[in-house]
């Protein structure tokens, strides 16, 4: 998958979640770490980390995924995967924070942040990261 598109998936996948919690989330700060968390855990839930593990841009720059025999999945205990969404959803209310002064619209916003978080992800290796330590031969 390439890399911008990953970053526009993120920001719709991010609008869709964030016009879902908007019917019963009022406040916009709850509303961008909910979006962040739900986010995060929904990946996980979805399977679109797997996904990723195996056709990520960053994944197959860090493993090599040639044959259908080296399928990836992602693994993460509970405990990591409560933390992670924590900062994610807490990085999507500073994101949001600082969008809020350039764009008014909440879902124009999410989907900034959207991208502008994986984009961030990527140029600090944490997509890196994820790939070597969460990315796990299946047996």
């Amino acid at each position: 998958m390439h890399y911008i598109f990953e970053a526009i998936f993120v920001g719709i996948y991010s609008i869709v979640i964030a016009i879902i919690l908007s019917f019963v989330v009022h406040n916009y700060y709850y509303l961008l770490f909910l979006t962040g968390f739900i986010k995060h855990v929904g990946g996980y839930i979805l399977n679109i980390h797997t996904y990723y593990c195996n056709h990520g841009d960053a994944c197959t720059r860090t493993h090599s995924v040639a044959s259908s025999n080296n399928i990836l999945i992602s693994k993460n205990n509970p405990r990591q995967l409560i933390f992670e969404s924590i900062i994610e959803g807490i990085a999507y209310v500073v994101g949001g924070f600082i969008c809020s002064f350039f764009i008014p619209n909440i879902y124009v916003s999410v989907f900034i942040v959207g991208i502008a978080m994986h984009g961030l992800a990527e140029l600090l290796d944490v997509h890196r990261f994820f790939c070597k330590n969460r990315c796990i031969r299946q047996i």
